[in-house]
């Protein structure tokens, strides 16, 4: 008979007793669970012989991967030079973003499932938390990068809501400067709203694809809601937007090359 330890931080013992039933469901494993508010979690289970440990450890995998690996992930974002990006948001909403992103993974599960059969097999005692920095390092590094991603582009929409909301409170009060709207494009896409005294009112740098810089485009004329609007360098400028901005304002959209 083959007896395995796995332990784990007493902070996720909720969830731990159902691992433990997850273990006895398999039929072939024969698991028992200890969760403490002072010690590590304890997992013991045996099995007749190694043949069945992959399986086995799938469980374990699945709760490291959707229980333990979110944790530590939003942990580290915080406690890291990104930590910014988290900022205004609740430790579990970061942490819930990283769970969406380990259970999109799904061949990490019989990747992990694999290693801690290797690890086990080693050492018959796994921490799973040591398992995940040292022996899931990849996996770790992947969806912390995609979670800094994913809040980086969560905060520049934010800032863009924002902005817009700002930018509807100017036109508002500044209606005689945005009734009649410039718009100059550059050659490389970029382009400059001006207003009706000629004052540049923003710059919007080449930073997106022609698709997303079009729908941001809209987004401001809908805001500004201008009388007139005026396209120079128009060859610039995708032509589903340019019918777009022709159907929301008729004749009172001039198009210039």
């Amino acid at each position: 008979m083959l007896e395995f330890v796995v332990t784990s931080e007493q902070r996720f013992r909720n969830s731990w007793g159902m691992l433990v039933k997850e273990m006895n469901g398999l039929g072939n494993v024969c698991a028992g669970g200890v969760e403490s508010r002072d010690e590590p979690c304890k997992l013991r289970f045996s099995l007749k012989d190694q043949s069945g440990l992959n399986e086995a450890c799938t469980p374990v995998a699945a709760f490291a991967l959707s229980v333990v690996a979110p944790s530590i992930i939003a942990s580290d974002v915080r406690a890291s030079s990104t930590n910014g990006l988290a900022a205004g948001l609740e430790p579990a909403t970061v942490e819930a973003i990283a769970k969406a992103g380990a259970l999109r993974h799904t061949r990490w599960l019989e990747i992990a499932s694999g290693r801690i059969a290797q690890s086990l097999m080693e050492n018959p005692a796994l921490s799973i938390e040591g398992f995940l920095r040292f022996r899931m390092r990849d996996l770790l590094d992947t969806l912390q990068n995609e979670l800094v991603s994913l809040l980086g582009a969560l905060n520049i929409e934010e800032e863009y809501r924002h902005f817009v909301r700002l930018l509807k409170r100017y036109a508002a009060v500044n209606r005689k400067e945005t009734e009649t709207l410039t718009i100059r494009f550059c050659r490389d896409g970029a382009y400059t709203l001006l207003t009706a005294g000629g004052r540049r009112l923003l710059s919007v740098p080449r930073l997106l694809d022609e698709h997303e810089s079009g729908n941001m485009l809209i987004t401001l004329l809908d805001s500004i809601s201008p009388g007139r609007v005026v396209v120079l360098g128009s060859a610039q400028l995708p032509e589903s937007v340019r019918e777009t901005i022709s159907d929301m304002f008729g004749d009172r959209a001039r198009f210039e090359s």
